[in-house]
């Protein structure tokens, strides 16, 4: 059996056999690169001549097929095949040029949220903005409108290229997430749109401040409309002054993927231990690695209109009890302390007194 490096040569070596004539100078080269949560991934990019955007195919599944029994020649077949599928047209060619021009960028910013530890390798060439838990990643949108789809992360040396600073960078990438518009969803809703097609109501769009939130287990969707990296919808903060109405005032965030967030009330029955315990499962089962946000659960305070660790803030907020308590307990003892020496001045004052008199 071939190790991984042997199989990336022979997939080098052949798969010109099965891409079309005009492949016949592509260049061939393999490309490592970090993804989401610091996965590591190997791409092939064939790249034909005067070509600025090429595919990236990753082969790290395709040799655990290999490694199971898969054919090799149907492997590096199957490699072509989706080489020709995402071709790209020839219209997008020129997004490679827009790179130098942030007047054309601005339009193509997005956000992508990240947990921050969990991607120390990833952020090391990244412009990013720490949000609590969280890093903020800027990216330039490549594809849509029936092309393929992706995105260049910006780096350091691309926002010194445009001569911006990052946080025009953030305001600019905030703007541009804006206008993708949010949708707030319950979820039993979207799970029916997402079986029998049934169309969901976006309550941002309710004329009623407040959703009518029973005690038990009311769950939430957080998104955009694309769908794709709606996590980031979060940062917005008339989108979350909006769900903070329609919630009543503070809520949880249970960062569920890289794509969208799940919303509960406090009126929620669950535990923030359970909640813990959910995302966690969630994150585990029904999640890919690359797509998983975080399994810390977040807390929204609606008067500071801040997001904060729900733990760390549980834990904060007893720590203050816990010293107010303390506080009181030594400002009583001080108050009978000076009520004592108040007594005993007093006792002293009237001995003086009766003494005085004897005399």
């Amino acid at each position: 059996m071939l190790n991984f490096k042997e199989f990336q040569e022979y997939i080098k070596s052949n798969v010109k056999d099965y891409l079309p004539e005009s492949y016949k100078d592509a260049d061939i080269q393999f490309r490592d690169v970090v993804k989401n949560n610091d996965v590591h991934l190997t791409g092939v990019l064939i790249k034909k001549e005067n070509e600025t955007l090429t595919p990236n195919i990753y082969i790290n599944e395709l040799y655990e097929k290999y490694s199971s029994g898969m054919n090799l020649d149907e492997i590096v077949g199957d490699i072509a095949d989706l080489r020709i599928e995402h071709d790209p047209p020839e219209e997008a060619q020129s997004i490679g040029s827009i790179f130098t021009n942030y007047e054309m960028v601005k339009q193509r910013l997005e956000i992508h949220l990240c947990d921050m530890e969990l991607n120390r390798d990833k952020l090391k060439n990244q412009v990013y903005t720490e949000q609590g838990d969280f890093a903020a990643t800027y990216h330039i949108k490549i594809g849509g409108d029936g092309m393929l789809r992706g995105s260049a992360a910006v780096t350091p040396n691309l926002l010194k290229g445009w001569g911006i600073t990052e946080e025009q960078l953030r305001e600019d990438s905030l703007r541009a997430e804006h206008s993708k518009g949010a949708v707030f969803t319950d979820i039993e809703e979207l799970v029916a749109e997402k079986t029998f097609g049934l169309k969901s109501t976006n309550l941002l769009d309710k004329q009623n401040d407040v959703i009518d939130n029973e005690v038990g287990f009311s769950f939430y969707c957080l998104t955009s409309e694309e769908k794709r990296y709606g996590a980031s919808m979060i940062l917005q903060e008339d989108v979350m002054g909006k769900v903070s109405k329609l919630m009543g005032g503070d809520f949880y965030i249970l960062p569920s993927s890289i794509h969208e967030t799940l919303i509960v009330p406090t009126t929620t029955q669950m535990t923030l231990e359970d909640m813990s315990i959910m995302v966690q499962d969630i994150n585990k089962e029904a999640v890919e690695p690359e797509d998983k946000l975080s399994d810390k659960v977040q807390f929204y305070d609606s008067k500071a209109m801040v997001i904060e660790n729900a733990k760390k803030r549980e834990s904060r907020l007893a720590m203050e009890k816990a010293n107010t308590k303390t506080a009181s307990i030594h400002q009583k003892i001080q108050t009978n302390k000076q009520k004592k020496g108040n007594i005993v001045s007093e006792t002293k004052r009237t001995s003086s007194r009766d003494l005085t008199a004897a005399l």
